[in-house]
């Protein structure tokens, strides 16, 4: 009995460290979940450039404050704009869904830079090239993170019934590894738009473009 005193000491030692290691877990959790009280909502325009077609996606309403607040922790925001370019298929062959003609993915990443006073814009594109950018003012750049230019190969003619599907990734507070980790349990750790699909107007020809 007297050598089982020094397994409980050390058995109430480990609930403890592990109780103390939960608190701190939860203070964790709840220092990184973002209040946001907002949905995402899209603006969007279209229009033909040569042979190419270019879609402008913006979204409204964006949450500037609470994202500078997430700048003065040092940590970064992201928003990641998923578009693809469907053709609907009819016919015969529209048992085997619409064809996807192509695929662009573009992630945003946002930061602050205190000691040099700028903001900086990181851009990864699908094929994996990141650019920097960087702006002195707010404006500027809130404006740059919350929109994006995409061109897309213009349909073919006979591919007359195109379309974009859609959908916005924002992430408020960018967790990185180790942290990672504890995502799973931030409610509304990332807002999603869910996909939206947006049809693409034909082309006017000189015709009717004169009228």
């Amino acid at each position: 009995m007297m050598r089982s005193k020094p397994l409980q000491n050390y058995l109430k030692t480990g609930l403890k460290k592990s109780s103390v290691f939960k608190a701190y877990i939860l203070v964790l959790i709840f220092s990184l979940h973002p209040v946001l009280l907002f949905s995402l909502e899209i603006d969007h325009s279209i229009y033909q450039q040569d042979d190419r077609i270019v879609l402008i996606l913006q979204l409204t309403d964006f949450p500037v404050d609470d994202v500078q607040q997430v700048f003065r922790t040092g940590q970064t925001s992201q928003v990641q704009f998923e578009v693809r370019l469907f053709n609907k298929s009819k016919g015969v062959w529209s048992f085997l869904g619409d064809q996807l003609l192509e695929e662009q993915n573009i992630i945003y990443n946002g930061s602050y830079d205190p000691f040099s006073n700028m903001y900086r814009l990181e851009t990864t594109t699908e094929n994996k090239l990141a650019e920097t950018r960087e702006y002195l003012e707010a404006a500027s750049f809130f404006s740059a993170f919350r929109s994006v230019r995409i061109s897309f190969q213009h349909p073919s003619p006979h591919r007359s019934m195109a379309y974009f599907r859609l959908r916005v990734k924002f992430t408020p507070r960018l967790l990185m590894p180790p942290l990672n980790v504890l995502e799973p349990f931030l409610i509304d750790h990332q807002l999603t738009s869910g996909w939206t699909q947006i049809p693409i107007p034909k082309p006017k020809n000189v015709q009717e473009a004169g009228t």
